[in-house]
């Protein structure tokens, strides 16, 4: 190799790579690609917020057995008092009265099931978080032979 010029080995004779004063740099414009991508982001969040889901009618349960409210515990979870806060917990089928802690609720399912009311029904208002149902099944669940179920109760009025 002498100079500018110099050849790749396995390259056909007479071919030779020329090199200019300074190496070429490679610089990718990213704006368009930027463009699209939020404009691909905006479609979708519209497109998402207009097609709605049509209402499907379930056929009814075949192997599914209901519970005896008249028997089992009743716990219900009221409707959150804010965005973001926790909702209210009550022992029974009431929103009335002040709300109980999870302390409170593992006390209550273990009175009922040494009583021998081990069926536990978790009633959560219709707007109430997962986590809140979650919390509250948890410390079900932590007293030996409760046996959990949930229901969800309409918006309160």
């Amino acid at each position: 190799m002498s100079g500018d010029r110099w050849s790749v080995p396995g390259m056909e004779p007479g071919l030779e790579m020329r090199r200019t004063g300074t190496e070429a740099e490679v610089d990718i414009d990213m704006t368009p690609i930027i463009d699209v991508t939020f404009q691909l982001l905006i479609f979708f969040m519209f497109a998402a917020t207009l097609v709605r889901s049509a209402a499907i009618e379930l056929p009814p349960a075949k192997h599914g057995i209901g519970v005896d409210v008249q028997t089992a515990t009743i716990i219900t979870i009221g409707p959150p008092p804010g965005p973001g806060r926790p909702a209210p917990i009550f022992l029974g089928d009431t929103v009335d009265g002040p709300p109980a802690s999870l302390e409170d609720v593992e006390r209550y399912v273990r009175e009922n099931v040494a009583s021998g009311r081990e069926n536990v029904i978790i009633k959560a208002a219709s707007n109430a978080s997962a986590i809140d149902l979650y919390d509250v099944a948890r410390t079900v669940v932590g007293v030996e032979g409760a046996k959990l179920h949930t229901a969800v109760r309409e918006p309160y009025e």
